[in-house]
């Protein structure tokens, strides 16, 4: 077997080991410039993300106390808004929910000074029916909600009596004086109280109970009815079970009816087409009676100006002082056009009051009937439950107002600049 001849290691000359180490040394370079790049390109990457996005997202716009909002929350919360009010523009009601955050830390710091607070278990367990894991916002939304069921649960209920003052009435507005007038009598003569609604009421409210208004504390029953006269009258010490009021002028109150005057100046012009146009003296008013006086004062040469100034309830007739051109296309209501347009209404006379059921106008008169009262009568569940809604709402509007100077709002125009991009990318807005 012939022997394996081991091969000899090559031997370089100074030269080209002289070549050898250049070239290695510039690989080295090489390495680490490309390596360098590298690095730098990543440092300025993160550093767009850091100064770009991370802090920013992260810089705290509002302080509470010891709690703080970040963009990133306000922009979270608003995205989630967003989802429950599908098509709006939630950027649109920004200051608006930063303001619900602010005041949810603030009931946050101030239950917790009452001893009242949402434990992670009750947090946890609110949570369960929920699918997918939870956003920091929307958790934070959740538990406000379950402090402030606990508050009025746990704290306001105990500040609610079961029972206190409240009458049991009946009550319509109408639209005038002389209309009360008449319902009075009628009501005192044993005329059935609902059957006089259906007939003369002119408020939707009385419309929709037939005038029945159970027994309520007094608040609620301004709260229904909107307006305060007839609880006022009812709650009088002066005012005794079986009692029917006065008619109770009332100047605020809105109906959806009206009565017009009209006076065709001159005869109607017919234009291009089918249309048509009028030189219209008219004025829109509160009631018949008031129609039916105001149409004798103008026969007798009252100003029309003057009254249509101060009475007018459609506003085109005040700003014209009564008296303007009226194409017949405008078609402002069927009442009015068909006296205005119809080629047998005599030119220059005052029409006799026209009823029209399209226009709001204001005011009327109240007739109420005390049918019972009581100072110490038990509240039903819903008035219950509604007076401790109020007496939350007025603590946590006091808290707002009296922990102002405790909010630091910072969030300026570039910030909301921001947090709008960034909300309208995460919902698809282009």
């Amino acid at each position: 077997m012939a022997k394996k001849i081991e091969k000899q290691p090559r031997e370089y000359t100074k030269r080209q080991l002289s070549h050898a180490k250049k070239a290695a040394r510039r690989q080295k370079i090489y390495l680490f410039s490309g390596i360098g790049v590298i690095v730098v390109v990543i440092i300025l990457a993160l550093s767009g993300w850091l100064f770009g996005e991370y802090l920013p997202m992260n810089k705290t716009i509002v302080t509470v106390g010891g709690d703080t909002i970040k963009e990133k929350d306000l922009i979270d919360t608003a995205v989630l808004y967003s989802q429950f009010q599908s098509g709006t523009d939630i950027t649109q009601q920004l200051d608006y929910i930063l303001q619900t955050m602010i005041q949810n830390l603030i009931i946050k710091q101030e239950a917790s000074n009452l001893g009242y607070t949402v434990s992670k278990q009750e947090l946890s367990d609110a949570l369960k029916s929920d699918t997918g894991k939870p956003s920091q916002a929307y958790k934070d939304l959740v538990s406000a909600s379950l402090l402030s069921q606990k508050l009025r649960k746990e704290y306001f209920d105990k500040q609610v009596p079961d029972s206190g003052n409240q009458v049991l009435m009946n009550a319509m507005l109408v639209e005038s004086s002389e209309v009360a007038e008449k319902v009075r009598a009628q009501v005192l003569a044993g005329d059935n109280f609902t059957k006089l609604v259906n007939q003369y009421a002119v408020n939707k409210v009385s419309k929709d109970n037939g005038g029945i208004f159970d027994w309520h504390p007094q608040d609620i029953l301004n709260t229904t009815i909107t307006s305060s006269i007839p609880a006022d009258w009812a709650f009088s010490e002066n005012v005794t079970k079986g009692m029917v009021s006065d008619p109770l002028s009332d100047n605020v109150s809105t109906k959806q009816l009206g009565y017009w005057l009209i006076k065709v100046d001159e005869p109607v012009t017919k234009g291009e087409g089918s249309d048509s146009s009028a030189n219209i003296s008219a004025i829109l008013l509160a009631s018949e009676a008031q129609a039916i006086d105001f149409r004798a004062q103008l026969e007798a040469g009252a100003d029309l100006g003057t009254m249509a100034d101060a009475f007018s309830q459609y506003s085109p007739s005040k700003e014209a002082h009564g008296n303007w051109v009226v194409a017949e296309s405008s078609n402002i209501s069927t009442p009015f056009n068909s006296f205005a347009f119809d080629p047998n209404t005599k030119v220059g006379e005052w029409s006799q009051p026209i009823k029209d059921t399209l226009f709001w106008t204001t005011g009327g008169d109240w007739i109420v009937q005390l049918v019972d009262k009581s100072t110490d009568h038990p509240y039903s569940a819903a008035d219950k439950s509604t007076l401790i809604d109020k007496l939350y709402s007025n603590w946590s509007n006091a808290l707002w107002t009296s922990s102002s100077s405790n909010v630091k709002d910072t969030f300026a125009d570039a910030e909301r600049a921001q947090a709008i991009s960034k909300i309208n990318a995460r919902v698809g807005k282009k």
